[in-house]
């Protein structure tokens, strides 16, 4: 446990999961950094922006973003007086838990909705409505946003997600999970990149996922590659993640891949559209760079398209948008500075 800092504004929440201290065998907690409303009125109900930090990011950001409010003017400072800001803690025990039930993390996304939620709002004046509840996220919080939109409709109303983690498994970064044979080298032979800037490979996949092997031995560095292991894929014969591909050849685990359908999000939109499209339609607000530093565009351009096959003449709340900008970049784009603005006029119809 580390020292949390005491700031004026923000309080600190943690609950003991019942439901992920059982998987785990191990007490659990749930943690949150509550940034309380400007001008909070203990009188008055508040909905909430629910955030999930980036990788590496936790619930301690909330004290950083409290401090950013003195500079905050327009529809940001009159969002933050309308709402509650709640920061959740992404970790699990192998990185980021994306908040979604896997066999590796454990039931993340249940003890979301069912123990932390309702112990906020036991202690908070927070609105218990989903059209009050929100979802915000950048990179895999920009996936975990839309997993928990997609998957607990009836907890949230809305998400605003941004350079999501791979939404479409036919692209994983660059690799088609289903149809590739390897993460490390392309047709051609030529090694894959896994980080871009300016247009130059800065970083290979075989390069990230042999540093972390070093790091962790058997998928548990707590590193990206690992984290995902963990988050879609299953254990091991030794209860570890099992790996998606060989650590030393790159060779896809096609029978690993195939454990990893579930979490595709352009997938679950194939196959039922019934279910996912009016949702995507009216819920989902998503933004990536096209030239983002993880190749991340390439799955969210599949997710677009696959939208525009059911595109209609009425407009609808929802949208996919690719915008210039990379991983980082993109925050500087009208599409971004829109979003407090969207969110606010979301809370007030």
């Amino acid at each position: 446990a580390e020292p949390l800092p005491t700031v004026e504004g923000v309080e600190w929440f943690e609950l003991r999961s019942e439901l992920l201290s059982k998987f785990r065998g191990r007490d659990v907690f749930l943690r949150a950094g509550v940034v309380l409303p400007r001008d909070h009125d203990p009188k008055r109900s508040y909905p909430a922006q629910y955030e999930v930090p980036g990788f590496g990011g936790d619930h301690r950001g909330a004290a950083g973003g409290r401090r950013r409010r003195n500079a905050e003017e327009g529809a940001v400072a009159e969002l933050a007086r309308a709402s509650f800001r709640i920061v959740l803690d992404p970790e699990g025990p192998n990185g980021h838990s994306l908040f979604a039930d896997s066999d590796n993390n454990g039931p993340c996304g249940a003890a979301l909705v069912q123990e932390l939620i309702p112990a906020l709002e036991q202690k908070y004046p927070l609105i218990a409505a989903p059209s009050a509840r929100i979802l915000r996220g950048h990179s895999s919080g920009g996936w975990s946003t839309l997993w928990l939109a997609l998957t607990y409709p009836e907890t949230f109303g809305a998400s605003w997600s941004t350079a999501p983690d791979p939404v479409d498994f036919r692209r994983f970064q660059l690799v088609d999970i289903y149809g590739g044979k390897s993460f490390y080298v392309d047709a051609s032979g030529a090694d894959m990149a896994s980080l871009r800037s300016n247009g130059a490979t800065k970083m290979t996949i075989r390069q990230e996922s042999r540093g972390e092997d070093i790091l962790g031995p058997d998928n548990t560095s707590a590193q990206q590659w690992d984290a995902w292991f963990a988050a879609f894929g299953p254990k091991n014969e030794r209860g570890n993640p099992a790996a998606l591909f060989a650590p030393e050849s790159g060779a896809l685990d096609a029978t690993v891949a195939d454990h990893y359908r579930r979490y595709d999000l352009g997938e679950l939109l194939r196959k039922d559209p019934a279910r996912y499209l009016p949702l995507f339609r009216t819920n989902i607000h998503l933004v990536c760079g096209t030239e983002d530093s993880f190749y991340l565009n390439e799955a969210v351009q599949l997710l677009a398209d696959e939208l525009a096959k059911h595109a209609r003449e009425t407009a609808d709340s929802g949208y996919v948008k690719l915008v210039p900008g990379d991983h980082g970049s993109v925050f500087g784009h009208e599409a971004m500075q829109a979003i407090p603005g969207e969110v606010l006029e979301h809370f007030r119809t």
